[in-house]
């Protein structure tokens, strides 16, 4: 006569989905259990004391990680049908004649079995309540045009988001869902979409917890489908990030999980954007940062102790000259592309004195004034370390070149002279510790 039977198996080792069951058990009523033993990993039909016959298999665990699943094997090694294991209420799973069950988790030490062979009777039961529950879990629709909570469900469902101003659209509590229930989060109009967990502390996102797991919808169109697993949920990696971020002043930023956020500065003063804590970044994600104004330099501050390319301290980026820093995944580290030590800003062409600002690469001064004027230099410590100015002068007047503040030209705190129809190119003085430039004047 069928009937139903509990096996309890202890693990040292854990379950590793492949190595064949070779314990003994002992028999209390429905209870077989065995003394704690090595890794394991299938139970063939001899080992749940099948014969010949259809059978219903769960299994819990006493810890679940993610994605940990238990599948039924066929006669050849076949997978047949799984399930994402759980503490609790986890799936039952057709078992035919032959068949082997397969237990896969590194971190569990204790596993129930539940294994109940089926009568003609029982099996009938089973096949109608299969059919009426499969086609009863069906679809869902839901609309959202605000920032709030996407409703628990059943099966699979669909949210068309439009929101009227960009916000957050959270997933329900894990115990509102099923494990293995779908739902599909489409932009379908309106503004920015960040879709995250209901407990951002504690709710996985595929196998991580913390506030790196949300996603932005950043194009109309674009969707992700999340699935409800043990622990969490699953999705597919993308290439979103936040929207793009326009500044007039300094901003300490957010980490952001995945692609490139686009931060547009158009200070018209030298401005300190200040990065997020590398352990607030998702490895391979960043920034790109663009000044749209002329008028001064910008910063980009590492957290704490943390460096940019190595180095410590803040790096210089110029108008017109786009930045790119990456997380490397490192503690500590930033990777920096353009910006101090690269570019070539736009060339003056001047006819009256002119106090130059800082910039990287080669500043061309062109002067044609009338009459004798002044060229004052920028400071050389904010320039780029391969910075050079080169001014011509096709006026028949001199033109003096000064050096800023306290800063030095040939490491004299006065001016030089290039005289009318002649040149001149200054090179930052990178052997000093100064503010000075050397200079070169020809004809």
């Amino acid at each position: 006569m069928p009937e139903y039977r509990i096996y309890r198996r202890s693990s040292s080792a854990g379950f590793d989905g492949t190595t064949p069951e070779e314990a003994s058990y002992t028999k209390a009523r429905y209870l077989y259990s065995t003394e704690a033993d090595g890794a394991v990993g299938q139970f063939p039909a001899a080992k749940l004391g099948r014969s010949n016959v259809a059978s219903l298999v769960r299994c819990t665990l006493d810890g679940v990680s993610f994605g940990d699943y238990y599948a039924v094997l066929t006669a050849s090694g076949v997978t047949r049908s799984t399930a994402t294991f759980a503490t609790a209420d986890t799936e039952w799973l057709l078992m035919h004649p032959g068949d082997t069950l397969a237990l896969n988790s590194a971190a569990a030490r204790t596993a129930d079995i539940f294994v109940n062979d089926l009568d003609d009777e029982q099996f009938a039961a089973w096949a109608r309540s299969r059919q009426h529950s499969s086609s009863g879990r069906g679809y869902s629709e839901q609309t959202i045009l605000a920032a709030g909570a996407i409703t628990a469900w059943s099966g699979r469902k669909t949210v068309f988001a439009a929101l009227a101003a960009a916000g957050t659209v959270s997933l329900p509590p894990l115990t509102a869902v099923e494990i293995g229930d779908v739902v599909h989060v489409i932009r379908t109009g309106g503004e920015v979409v960040q879709v995250e967990p209901s407990d951002t502390v504690n709710d996985q996102m595929n196998g991580v917890v913390g506030t790196l797991s949300n996603y932005f919808l950043r194009n109309v169109g674009e969707s992700v489908t999340l699935v409800r697993v043990s622990g969490g949920w699953q999705r597919d990696e993308g290439v979103a990030a936040a929207g793009a971020l326009a500044l007039n002043a300094g901003v300490t930023l957010g980490g952001i999980a995945e692609g490139y956020r686009n931060v547009i500065q158009g200070a018209a003063a030298s401005a300190s954007v200040v990065l997020p804590a590398l352990a607030a970044q998702r490895e391979g994600a960043g920034f790109l940062f663009e000044a749209t104004g002329l008028a001064d330099t910008q910063e980009l501050t590492p957290d704490g102790a943390e460096t940019i390319n190595g180095a410590a301290g803040a790096r210089k980026y110029f108008a017109g000259q786009p930045v790119l820093l990456i997380s490397k995944g490192s503690a500590s580290d930033w990777a920096m592309i353009g910006g101090y030590d690269q570019g070539q800003p736009t060339a003056v062409s001047t006819g009256v004195s002119v106090a130059l600002t800082p910039f990287s690469g080669i500043k061309v001064c062109r002067f044609t004034g009338g009459a004798a004027q002044t060229i004052t230099t920028p400071s050389a410590a904010d320039c780029g370390s391969d910075s050079r100015i080169i001014i011509a002068n096709t006026s028949a007047n001199a033109v003096n070149v000064g050096p800023a503040g306290a800063g030095t030209i040939d490491s004299n705190a006065g001016a030089i002279v290039v005289p009318g129809g002649q040149r001149a190119v200054l090179y930052r003085d990178t052997t000093a510790s100064s503010d000075n430039w050397i200079s070169i004047i020809s004809a």
